[in-house]
């Protein structure tokens, strides 16, 4: 069927390969795009939304390519407006704001086969609205501000300068 102009088909469209609908391309499961770097771009009309439903979404990137997934509230009209978590070649998770007008790293994950030894970094501020349990050795570098009570089970150990201390 060649059909130049338009066409209705009322029912059901039956295509026994693939089909090619301007720079789309439908076959089997998956669905391309035709142009060369071209988006597939996925608008619904007014409110509406696009829904996966799925236990699984997966983004993964060309070769040598990262992965990421952006969520930009507001019509993404201000650059803070602007999230993006990536999967970076160098096997880090970071997420990014783009507050300054270009992605900055706020948060980067890197893995390593002990879990023990792999690092979470916040740049910048962390707040902790509960407890905070460290197993292991708390190093700070920089100066340690408590307001309220410190409760150390099994000692304090200072290094270099002075405390005033009462137990």
């Amino acid at each position: 069927l060649d059909v130049s102009g338009a066409a209705q088909i009322d029912g059901a469209l039956t295509v026994s390969t693939s089909a090619a609908i301007d720079n789309i391309t439908i076959d089997g499961n998956t669905i391309s795009t035709t142009d060369s770097n071209g988006h597939l771009v996925l608008a619904p009309n007014g409110t509406g939304n696009v829904q996966v439903n799925s236990d699984n979404l997966t983004v993964t990137g060309v070769a040598d390519e990262t992965a990421s997934l952006g969520l930009q509230a507001d019509a993404a009209s201000e650059n803070p407006d602007l999230w993006k978590f990536v999967s970076n070649t160098a096997n880090t998770l970071t997420i990014e704001n783009q507050i300054s007008g270009s992605a900055v790293s706020h948060v980067t994950i890197t893995p390593n086969a002990t879990v023990a030894d792999s690092t979470f970094a916040a740049a910048g501020h962390l707040n902790v609205g509960h407890d905070l349990d460290v197993t292991g050795n708390a190093v700070i570098d920089g100066t340690a501000l408590v307001t309220g009570v410190v409760t150390a089970n099994g000692g304090a150990v200072f290094n270099e300068g002075s405390a005033d201390v009462d137990f």
